[in-house]
């Protein structure tokens, strides 16, 4: 299962891979597996770089060799 960080930004919605360390009842511990990448706050993340961000910036997905 894929973890996306979603995030509107102005270029649109952009939708980045991060990984979940750890998760509160409001919130998940992400750690970032992509330069550059956007959190809500405006912020940036480096590769391996931990934050916490809202629940409701996460979307789970199903890796297509998993349908297979």
């Amino acid at each position: 299962m894929k973890t996306l960080l979603c995030i509107n930004a102005w270029y649109g919605r952009g939708e980045t891979e991060v990984q979940i360390v750890k998760e509160t009842s409001k919130r998940y511990l992400v750690r970032g597996l992509v330069n550059g990448t956007l959190i809500p706050g405006g912020r940036r993340l480096n590769i391996g770089d931990e934050v916490y961000v809202p629940k409701y910036a996460i979307k789970f997905v199903q890796n297509d060799e998993a349908r297979s």
